[in-house]
């Protein structure tokens, strides 16, 4: 509820906005003004941020294209590392070979084994201490009819070399042998 004094100034204002024109005109003027200045800020405000936003636009094509040289250059590096990793590992198998087709025994002796092959069938004289170590590996085959290979690590490169210049004599025997490759090329050779 107003109050009597607000009352007599709105009948105040009222008696003076209806008797006086150059009032209602100068009132008319001013807002008119206060609108055409309320729409040169805005326009300011959207022209500075329109430019705000294209200088955005512009530096996120920038950071997209540095992001894709990245991940480009990312990709390169990472397969040079696998190539890299994979030779090394490769190297670590450069004094082994697989033999293939040996019969398993209970509580075998695969350095003895291997020994008693390579003197019997290829007439190589080879010790206990050519072997740095051997062992069956672990059969991944679901065939388990077929005896696991042996892994044999040579302490020398040339007494390895020699053995597998000489497989070919095991010939129609049952037993092959064959470089130990890492599974990323073994996979590659024979598929």
């Amino acid at each position: 509820m107003a109050t009597e004094a607000e009352e007599d100034v709105k009948a105040e204002l009222f008696n003076l906005l209806s008797t006086d024109k150059d009032l209602i005109s100068k009132v008319t003027q001013a807002l008119s003004m206060a609108e055409k200045l309320e729409i040169s800020c805005k326009q300011e405000v959207f022209n500075g941020l329109s430019h705000e936003q294209l200088d955005l636009k512009q530096k996120q094509q920038e950071l997209t294209g540095k992001v894709q040289q990245l991940e480009t250059e990312m990709e390169s590096n990472k397969l040079k590392f696998m190539d890299e990793v994979d030779n090394i590992n490769q190297y670590g198998h450069r004094n082994c070979l697989l033999v293939h087709g040996v019969t398993e025994a209970p509580q075998e002796n695969t350095d003895d084994t291997v020994i008693d092959i390579f003197k019997s069938k290829l007439n190589v004289d080879i010790t206990k201490q050519d072997l740095d170590r051997s062992h069956r590996l672990r059969s991944r085959r679901q065939n388990f009819n077929r005896p696991r290979p042996i892994i044999i690590k040579f302490c020398s490169y040339n007494r390895r070399a020699e053995i597998f210049r000489i497989k070919r004599h095991l010939k129609n025997t049952g037993i092959t042998i064959s470089e130990s490759l890492i599974a990323h090329r073994q996979h590659l050779m024979y598929s």
